[in-house]
């Protein structure tokens, strides 16, 4: 079986190949195995003979094949023969936020990361850090939640211009993209955390 995963812009994405056969004497789907797929976003593996559902988990969202929302609506695969299996291309619907860190003279501040925080009960959701111009695209979950943006000798800050998670608006990211624009952070010392000595 092979195929490929990729989100809405077409860039391949990590996560986990859940696969389920049918046992033909229940008439239910048991999870058979699971693998990874790596950044690369290339599906490569052996299956016996048998008829397939397959899942695919980013960590924040699972969809079935193909874009189906549960495994009832899932499209069976059948292997058969040990005839390869060419499952395509995957689109998966994975909100992700995008934007890019700058210094107030539009340069990429130096070890620029962006966190993601549950908007509803502040849980931290993980991070990243900026490429070296300063983009990110951050994969998160569809309710909405507060993003904060670091860099070394910069102040912490919260979108849209927010000192704190509190304080911060929610986003809420879409499988398009969420794009939050250019965030310029400023000089640790023109804004100090909370706390901040």
């Amino acid at each position: 079986m092979t195929g490929g995963v990729t989100d809405g812009l077409g860039n391949p994405i990590s996560g986990d190949l859940n696969v389920f056969r049918l046992d033909t004497t229940t008439g239910v789907y048991e999870e058979y195995f699971d693998f990874d797929v790596y950044a690369n976003g290339y599906i490569d593996g052996s299956l016996s003979d048998g008829t397939y559902k397959f899942s695919f988990d980013t960590g924040y969202i699972t969809e079935y094949y193909k874009d189906k929302a549960d495994p009832a609506t899932s499209d069976a695969i059948v292997v058969s023969g040990g005839a390869p299996v060419q499952l395509g291309g995957w689109t998966i619907d994975q909100p992700y936020i995008l934007g890019k860190i700058t210094n107030a003279a539009g340069k990429p501040p130096g070890g620029a990361a962006v966190d993601v925080f549950n908007a509803a009960d502040g849980d931290y959701l993980g991070g990243i850090h900026a490429d070296d111009k300063g983009a990110f695209k951050i994969p998160t979950q569809a309710a909405p939640v507060k993003v904060a943006f670091s860099a070394n000798d910069y102040a912490l800050e919260f979108y849209s211009d927010a000192a704190d998670l509190a304080s911060a608006y929610p986003i809420t990211a879409l499988a398009s993209g969420t794009d939050v624009g250019n965030v310029v952070l400023a000089p640790r010392w023109q804004r100090q955390r909370p706390g901040d000595q």
